[in-house]
Formats: C-alpha cells, structure tokens, sequence
C-alpha cells in the first residue's frame, strides 16, 4: 500500500501547430482538477504540476530535472514510497512528446 507517495503531472494543453495538434481545453479546465481532487484531497498525495500548458519535450526534461532537485529525489528524504507520473496530452505512433 501506498503512502505516501509524490505524484508529478506533466499536463501539456497548448499547442504551436493548431492544425496538427489542437489544444486540449479539457486537459486545463477538468484533467488537472479531477487529478488534484484525487491525489491531493483524497488520498492526501504530495502534487506537483508542470506551470506552463505549453511544453517542448526539453521543457519536460527540465521540469523532471527540478523536480528531483526540489523534492531531494536522489537521497529521498521525505521518504516517498512511490511516485506517480501522468501526463495528459497528444501521442503519435510510440512517441509520447
């Protein structure tokens, strides 16, 4: 059983090429929500999300990067027992960003 658990929510809604990928509305106004009802509210998760609906894969990479630092992932500190990432955004064809 979990936790205490970190949970890292990289939600992509805003895209540059409207014709290729739309913007997903529905990732701001009810993903991110519902999420943090779930993780933080009911089962009193540590959350963290990404602050721009607008992300290139180096911005992901960074975001996890100060992630690990901010939350001394390395050494774990605050005792995680698990850790949860979920994104919300477009796929293609086995390439995820």
């Amino acid at each position: 059983t979990i936790k205490n658990a970190l949970v890292i929510l990289i939600a992509i809604s805003e895209y540059d090429d409207n014709n290729k990928w739309k913007n997903l509305k529905n990732v701001k106004e009810k993903d991110i929500k519902n999420f943090k009802q779930l993780f933080k509210q009911e089962l009193d998760y540590e959350m963290v999300c990404n602050p721009s609906p607008k992300m290139t894969k180096d911005d992901v990479d960074e975001f996890i990067e100060q992630v690990k630092f901010n939350f001394k992932l390395r050494k774990n500190t605050s005792k995680y027992d698990g850790i949860i990432i979920i994104v919300c955004g477009h796929g293609e064809n086995g390439n995820m960003l």
